[in-house]
């Protein structure tokens, strides 16, 4: 085992980077570049999107976008992930049946396509048996038991001082980077061990990041998103960081 992680270090470290971007309103991340699990990267037309959204959404003064350097083994194709609640990703794992005991069919089609674009964000336990039963009809499989580990025991069947030591078994996060989600520590916890659970679930097969058509910020490009950003996205060197409206840095990738 000893052997096979040093050559997938080896091969990971060879492996050449691409600049991607990041467009946000927190000037702090701006500075130290310190992402959390999950976040995402893209083109620089949807960095600068997002950029501004963000801005008109929060009233801030400036946004910035951030040229970063990535490097992805194996990256999951879905389709645009829209929102990134919990609920959300239960929906995307299922109707795409990453998790299912078949190989993973990634993009969907059919009633999975139909349901996607639905974009529903609150996915009721009701409305996922619904169609699970529809997707089983066109050759999908349950993958419920997977679905329930990751998406509903850290809220409802497990003690908080249980979830904040599972999440510890992990780097993905420390107590701080939790209360990210919520600002009350229960609820942040079980969506920080949700999250952590999925990363853990795709990594087993295989999976570093996810790969997506971007629909809303820059549409017929890709965006990608990081597992573990500690470890797949840099800083680049001689890089001037601006508002997204004056993009003026080094292009290349160094």
């Amino acid at each position: 085992m000893k052997f096979l992680s040093k050559i997938s270090s080896l091969l990971f470290s060879q492996t050449k980077a691409e600049r991607l971007y990041h467009g946000t309103v927190d000037e702090d991340l701006s500075k130290n570049y310190d992402f959390m699990p999950m976040t995402h990267f893209g083109t620089l037309a949807a960095a600068q999107h997002r950029g501004d959204f963000q801005q008109l959404d929060k009233s801030v003064e400036r946004n910035y976008v951030m040229p970063v350097n990535v490097k992805f083994r194996n990256s999951l194709e879905l389709d645009d992930c829209c929102n990134h609640s919990p609920s959300s990703w239960r929906h995307i794992m299922m109707v795409s049946q990453t998790f299912g005991d078949v190989p993973p069919y990634g993009k969907t089609f059919g009633k999975g396509r139909e349901l996607l674009d639905m974009d529903k964000s609150d996915i009721t336990p009701e409305y996922h048996k619904h169609y699970i039963t529809v997707l089983e009809k066109e050759g999908h499989k349950k993958s419920d038991d997977i679905l329930k580990r990751v998406f509903d025991e850290p809220r409802e069947g497990m003690s908080y001082e249980d979830v904040v030591k599972e999440l510890q078994t992990d780097t993905l996060f420390d107590e701080d980077s939790v209360l990210f989600y919520n600002d009350n520590p229960q609820e942040a916890a079980a969506i920080a061990l949700t999250m952590q659970r999925m990363i853990q679930e795709l990594e087993t097969r295989g999976y570093d990041s996810v790969k997506y058509d971007n629909r809303s910020e820059d549409i017929g490009n890709y965006s990608y998103i990081s597992f573990r950003p500690k470890d797949q996205v840099f800083r680049p060197h001689k890089v001037d960081l601006l508002p997204s409206s004056e993009p003026k840095f080094d292009e290349s990738v160094s």
